[in-house]
């Protein structure tokens, strides 16, 4: 037999032999029925005029009964507006791509699908109905509901384990050593950067699924780590910390430019902190005395005034709590991949989690 096929652009293959118009369109309607997706059509005033076995499948409607009858009979009650903005874009001859939403089988049960409407032109090129392609994501959907369960369950988890180690350093510390207290904060601070790595697992999937409210990382310091683990998923995330090189304090410039000069890299909130413990210890050290013993180096911390310090500024220490007086935070949201000093929109942020 006559090979009647066309060539193809790909070697060694051929394009089946198509003969007059009705053999096309009878080849077209053979490749839209077999589809896995939803595919129907429907005129200007909403009404179904085809529908292949992928509709059959999803909704429930035999062609029979759904042919004839408005689309809108696919829509729940809370989204009957839908098919109107559907058919207002669709006579401006726009086309819809990948629209999440939700539609009503025959048995009443509801299923998430995505939406892409293409509009239908004849042949003068004048808009005379719709095609819709519908595709079940129910499955994908559920997958992101829990992932999104097991990464608020992991969050809760990092948040108890920073507790616990919280709980423990300070429990097994000598009493009335403000010096160890200093180190405490510092080895916690330390702790919680590290531990922030759990609220970069919490931002990636909320970014990906579209979610555009503030996400306040609560449980992190600044943390250049932060930032280089998290890419661009972390940007727009709020934090608080204790200090951040950028802030405009002479305090912070000062310890900054040397800290650079020094070790040639960006100090973050331990070594901060770190440095803090020393110069605070040194000034009670003096205050006590070359002849100080333990309890004297213990009460001269109580002593010391407005010793200079990068993070409080002036050091101040109370009896009663033996912890800095009048600690203040930092508010910083990233932009561009960098922190950066928050506004208003990021204090507020950082309040609600507080």
């Amino acid at each position: 037999m006559a090979d009647l096929g066309r060539d193809s652009p790909f070697p060694g293959t051929r394009l089946p032999a198509l003969g007059d118009a009705g053999e096309v369109q009878q080849f077209l309607a053979a490749i839209v029925e077999s589809s896995d997706d939803a595919i129907l059509s429907k005129d200007l005033q909403g009404i179904i005029t085809s529908w292949n076995g992928g509709c059959v499948r999803l909704f429930g409607y035999t062609a029979d009964e759904a042919i004839g009858r408005p689309a809108a009979m696919l829509h729940p009650a809370d989204r009957h507006d839908e098919e109107a903005m559907i058919l207002t874009r669709l006579r401006l001859g726009e086309k819809i791509d990948h629209y999440e939403t939700v539609r009503q089988r025959k048995d009443g049960s509801l299923v998430d699908i995505s939406l892409s409407v293409s509009p239908i032109r004849n042949q003068h090129g004048t808009i005379v109905g719709a095609s819709k392609v519908a595709r079940d994501i129910t499955a994908q959907k559920r997958a992101i509901e829990q992932q999104e369960l097991l990464l608020g369950e992991m969050r809760h988890r990092v948040k108890n384990l920073s507790t616990v180690i919280e709980a423990l350093a300070r429990q097994s510390r000598p009493r009335d050593e403000p010096a160890v207290d200093a180190f405490v904060d510092a080895f916690m601070g330390r702790i919680r950067a590290l531990l922030s790595t759990g609220e970069l697992l919490l931002a990636t999937p909320q970014r990906n699924v579209g979610l555009k409210q503030p996400i306040a990382a609560s449980g992190s310091v600044y943390s250049p780590k932060f930032i280089e683990l998290g890419g661009t998923a972390v940007n727009g995330i709020f934090t608080n910390t204790a200090f951040f090189p950028e802030e405009p304090r002479a305090e912070v410039q000062d310890f900054v430019e040397r800290f650079r000069a020094k070790y040639a890299k960006e100090p973050d909130a331990f070594n901060a902190y770190a440095y803090d413990a020393v110069v605070i210890a040194a000034a009670a050290l003096r205050e006590a005395g070359p002849s100080g013993d333990r309890k004297a180096v213990r009460d001269a911390f109580y002593k010391i005034k407005d010793v200079p310090s990068v993070v409080f500024g002036k050091a101040n220490f109370d009896p009663q709590t033996r912890r800095v007086i009048g600690v203040k935070s930092v508010d910083l949201v990233v932009k561009d991949g960098k922190w950066a000093l928050g506004d208003s929109k990021s204090r507020a942020a950082v309040a609600s989690v507080r």
